[in-house]
């Protein structure tokens, strides 16, 4: 995976996350803008924890990434949220479709 230039990092490994994600190929199939508030708790849990706690999101606009992973005998879609701001929503929206390097930082 390190010859894919496109990174997205996490300071964790979440629970949502494939099991060793970070050595299979993963495609960035689509980002969405959205608010928090229209969020449900239960989609903001499964997103937000890992062993050991939960990432503190703020209020406000989100982006919501869709993530595409081909682990060894099939394929497994997965979400991780963002904050929003005006430079993370171009890269995210101009990597769509393409291989993405999953970074755990926390390790």
């Amino acid at each position: 995976m390190s010859d894919v230039s496109n990174v997205i990092k996490f300071s964790h490994r979440y629970y949502k996350m494939p099991q060793n994600v970070e050595n299979y190929s993963t495609v960035l199939l689509e980002a969405f803008r959205v608010l928090h508030s229209d969020l449900s708790d239960f989609f903001l849990v499964y997103d937000t924890k890992y062993p050991g706690g939960e990432y503190p999101l703020r209020n406000g606009e989100m982006i919501v990434l869709l993530l595409m992973t081909q682990l060894e005998d099939h394929v497994c879609l997965w979400t991780t949220i963002r904050t929003y701001n005006p430079g993370k929503w171009r890269y995210y929206q101009g990597i769509r479709g393409e291989p993405v390097r999953i970074i755990i930082e926390g390790e």
